[in-house]
């Protein structure tokens, strides 16, 4: 067993050695520590294996070392007790032999003693009859005291025979107890012999199970450990390789670093050329500016994607992402990133960035980061104000016309947000000071501002002063909107309306104005106007105004205005509820959280109540 374990030991060893001598130099040094630990755990199980090898030899010696001084002790006794019994069986012999001499010889003494006393009595006897009969009398005496003698004598033999074998008998009774004692510690030994050799063998089989378990343990360990050496040998030749490889990925990202400035910079470029285009709600719109809106869009959400762009980009880039948003009716998206573009252009003009913007753009910058501002605030309010979140639409637009008090669309538009938010005091008020400063702009301040958008400006606040005061058709309109009919007014209606006409003759004042007309009396017409002659002047240009203007939200009050025309006019009335049909479809083509101008009322309304309003109106004008 030892030399098995020996042989095999060495041998391991033996190979160990060799694949050390095989591994190449570079890789020696890394491993020696992994080397170190294998052989430590070697020595361990050579260390065990020796310690179990004398536990096993100690364990097999004990009982047969224990059974022999046994068995010595036991001769030991069983010699002494022999040697006892042959001495004293002659020391009896002996006393016997040496009580007849002594007897013997006293018997002989006293004899001699007597004979020579009758033999001095009998020479002093000279009568033959007494000296016989003194002889025969001397002889008697003789003869019983010879006789009383030989029976003190016998019984003496006797007393001593008898002790003898008293004595004998307790030896014997000693020797068959011992004899017993020792049978039974022999059976007592025997048995603990058979018992230890039985528990030895197991606890032999349970130790050599544990130890082969223990050093199977530590082989699986010396063979984990063998396998990470390997496969640290394996990285290590990979070394060269992998360095090569990060070399590679440093030079791609350097020049992934390189093309990512250029793209940034030119995502920087874009967007301020696209910005110095120009946008407005008609021209946000149209396909080429959608599709250039959506490259941009595109172009900036891939780079987000792959990179932090947020101190990198500069305003304008989210200004015209926003856009996109509002161009796709993602408003909430918009509205977040044109607030972005408004934080980042304020940041900008305490101290611009430079490296954001081509060389070419750093010139007058600061004037277009002024203007972005403006415009953010406008298309952030006008997103706020399709949502139906009034109170903010108008806060946006108020800042829009604290940074540009010219900026005539935000003001327009806030009056329009007061109306639709039921500030009907303060929505008087504001248009009667709106009025006066743009009456103001017609005159010395005339070059401020675009004369054509002044125009619009003043029609649109005619339009919305109208809106207030035109009678509302109580089937059509929610009951929670009843504080509309407050103050209906069909004179005030036709004075408002007539006016926005008379500064532009375009679709949604002549609508406004037929439908004004059909409240008043005919005296009230003039210049030979009938209500029929200007839907079917309004109709003629709701269709050309809804095949140029491809906003589906706008689109939705387009054909809706188009089935109201179409139900006023005889001819037209079967175009109703295909009108009515188209402005469904683009309805159900835009977002649910979208609010829609109703052009019966004049108030802006939810989904669900343009939908409803829509079904009112076929039932009670195209179905009747």
């Amino acid at each position: 067993m030892r030399c098995f374990h020996i042989t095999e030991r060495e041998t391991n060893h033996m190979t160990q050695e060799k694949d050390r001598a095989e591994q190449p130099e570079g890789s020696s040094e890394n491993v020696s520590e992994s080397q170190q630990q294998t052989k430590r755990l070697e020595d361990k199980i050579f260390v065990l294996e020796n310690t179990n090898d004398r536990l096993s030899k100690k364990v097999a010696t004990f009982p047969k070392f224990s059974m022999l001084i046994s068995i010595m002790t036991f001769l030991v006794l069983f010699s002494y007790i022999v040697i006892n019994d042959t001495g004293m069986t002659k020391r009896i012999a002996d006393q016997i032999e040496l009580s007849k001499d002594d007897i013997e010889s006293s018997m002989r003494e006293d004899i001699k003693n007597e004979m020579l006393n009758e033999i001095a009595e009998i020479q002093n006897i000279s009568d033959g009859d007494e000296l016989f009969d003194k002889l025969y009398k001397s002889a008697q005496e003789t003869n019983d005291e010879l006789k009383n003698k030989m029976a003190g004598i016998e019984l003496r033999q006797k007393m001593i025979v008898e002790g003898a074998k008293g004595s004998l008998e307790s030896m014997y009774f000693i020797f068959t107890a011992v004899s017993a004692l020792f049978s039974i510690l022999g059976i007592y030994f025997a048995y603990r012999h058979i018992h230890a050799e039985s528990k030895k063998e197991e606890s032999q089989e349970k130790h050599d199970q544990e130890m082969r378990g223990l050093v199977g343990s530590f082989q699986n360990n010396i063979d984990t450990i063998n396998s990470l050496i390997e496969t640290l040998q394996q990285s290590y030749s990979y070394k060269e390789e992998v360095e090569r490889e990060i070399k590679e990925l440093r030079e791609r990202h350097h020049e992934g670093e390189e093309k990512f400035r250029e793209s940034i910079l030119k995502l920087n470029t874009d967007a301020v050329r696209l910005y110095k285009e120009g946008f407005s709600r008609t021209t946000l719109n149209r396909e080429e500016r959608k599709r250039e809106l959506k490259t941009f869009s595109n172009q900036m959400n891939n780079m987000a994607a792959n990179r932090n762009i947020e101190n990198q980009a500069n305003p304008f880039c989210y200004y015209i992402r926003g856009l996109a948003h509002i161009a796709n009716y993602r408003l909430a998206n918009g509205i977040r990133d044109l607030e972005i573009a408004y934080r980042d252009g304020e940041v900008e003009l305490s101290g611009v960035t430079e490296k954001n913007y081509a060389g070419h753009d750093i010139v007058g910058i600061r004037e277009h980061l002024n203007r972005m501002l403006v415009d953010a605030c406008y298309f952030e309010a006008t997103s706020y104000k399709n949502l139906g979140k009034y109170k903010e639409s108008i806060a946006r637009f108020s800042k829009a016309i604290e940074l540009d008090p010219t900026h005539l669309d935000s003001r327009v538009t806030r009056v329009q947000v007061m109306f639709f938010d039921a500030r009907f005091e303060q929505f008087g008020k504001e248009c009667e000071e709106l009025d006066k400063i743009l009456n103001s702009f017609s005159g010395t301040d005339a070059d401020e501002v675009d004369k054509a958008a002044l125009k619009d400006a003043k029609k649109f606040l005619k339009l919305y002063q109208g809106n207030m005061y035109l009678p509302k058709d109580e089937r059509l309109l929610p009951t929670s909107r009843s504080g509309y009919k407050k103050y209906e007014d069909k004179a005030e209606a036709m004075k408002f309306y007539r006016q926005a006409y008379d500064h532009s003759t375009s679709a949604r004042p002549t609508f406004a104005l037929a439908q004004a007309m059909e409240q008043v009396t005919p005296a009230s017409w003039g210049r030979g106007e009938t209500p029929e002659k200007m839907y079917e002047e309004a109709m003629r240009k709701l269709k050309d105004r809804v095949t140029h203007d491809h906003d589906l939200m706008y689109a939705v009050m387009l054909y809706y205005m188009l089935a109201v025309c179409a139900c006023k006019l005889t001819r037209e009335k079967e175009n109703a509820q295909i009108h009515l049909a188209e402005a469904r479809r683009c309805l159900r083509e835009l977002p649910e959280d979208i609010t829609y101008f109703s052009p019966m009322n004049k108030i802006r309304l939810s989904r669900a109540e343009i939908l409803e309003e829509m079904n009112k109106f076929e039932k009670y004008f195209i179905k009747k």
